[in-house]
């Protein structure tokens, strides 16, 4: 999943291709313990947004598996630093960290 279809594209030997995938996070969704927010940019070539909404969903079939969310941007790339998406994604991620931490936003704290 996380590696594309097959990896037969790739010039790599299958115990390369075993090794790239013993390090995505793909494969280590039973390990994920915490929330989590994925942002995805729907023009992301680096990392393509399906991988995204794969890990999501792979997370999601795990029992009893921690809050997860995915947002996706249209038109936006890897850094979703663009002028309709970048305020979008500030209170997203402000909003996500409030609620996952039970703190009231704009509320100080001592």
């Amino acid at each position: 999943e996380g590696l594309g279809a097959s990896g037969a594209h790739w010039p790599l030997s299958p115990t390369e291709l075993a090794e790239l995938y013993a390090r995505s996070p793909i494969s280590q969704v039973a390990n994920v313990r915490v929330p989590s927010l994925m942002l995805l940019g729907d023009s992301d070539v680096r990392v393509p947004p399906a991988q995204g909404r794969s890990w999501v969903a792979a997370i999601e079939r795990q029992p009893n598996h921690p809050p997860v969310l995915a947002l996706q941007y249209p038109g936006e790339g890897h850094a979703l630093g663009g002028p309709e998406a970048n305020p979008h994604v500030v209170q997203s991620v402000v909003a996500w960290l409030a609620a996952q931490l039970d703190a009231p936003i704009g509320e100080a704290t001592a």
